[in-house]
């Protein structure tokens, strides 16, 4: 629900990202599938109707499709032997595979259900809807350290449990507030 409060107001179509996708990323790699999925629509539907005020339909879209995404990136993690191991392990014998491929389908399938959602709502080709809300560079990066920092905590939580998320805020804090000045026009940070 942390990462859901953080969030940005992407340029076109009231479309919003949230720095939620460092959690969603964190549970994939340390839960079960299923209780993955639950935490994430769940943290999604609450974060989106008390805090940010969307209506039903929007929450429910988005608690859905980002757990799709997260059910894929949990599939990819395990096929590729990341269930069973410690994440420790994973990054020291560099199988850094891991950690990578299922983030980058997690990120494809949550940027594509905004993508589409945004074509669809504004009338516009689904390439056009990525070229005005990601094209910039900087959300790719943002995304990056967002992915990092989930793979972090995971890392964290594995070895000294929840006291590690105190460790990502503050970053976290910075990537969102990265992403907002890159999505809103203002100078971007150096």
């Amino acid at each position: 629900i942390a990462g859901e409060s953080l969030w940005v107001r992407l340029p076109y179509g009231g479309a919003t990202l949230s720095m939620a996708s460092c959690f969603n990323f964190a549970a994939m790699l340390v839960l079960p599938r299923g209780e993955a999925m639950l935490v994430t629509a769940l943290a999604t539907v609450i974060a989106e109707l008390c805090v940010m005020r969307k209506p039903v339909t929007r929450a429910v879209y988005n608690a859905a499709h980002t757990s799709l995404a997260v059910a894929a990136g949990s599939w990819v993690f395990v096929a590729l032997g990341g269930e069973g191991r410690t994440l420790v392990g994973l990054v020291s014998s560099l199988r850094l595979d891991a950690l990578i491929v299922p983030g980058l389908v997690y990120y494809a399938i949550n940027r594509g259900a905004v993508v589409l959602a945004v074509a669809s709502s504004e009338r516009i080709t689904p390439a056009e809807a990525w070229r005005r809300n990601f094209n910039n560079g900087y959300e790719a990066l943002s995304s990056g350290a967002v992915f990092s920092l989930g793979a972090l905590l995971a890392t964290h939580y594995q070895g000294i449990g929840m006291v590690g998320t105190l460790l990502v805020a503050l970053p976290l804090l910075m990537a969102c507030d990265g992403l907002r000045r890159a999505t809103s026009g203002a100078s971007r940070p150096s």
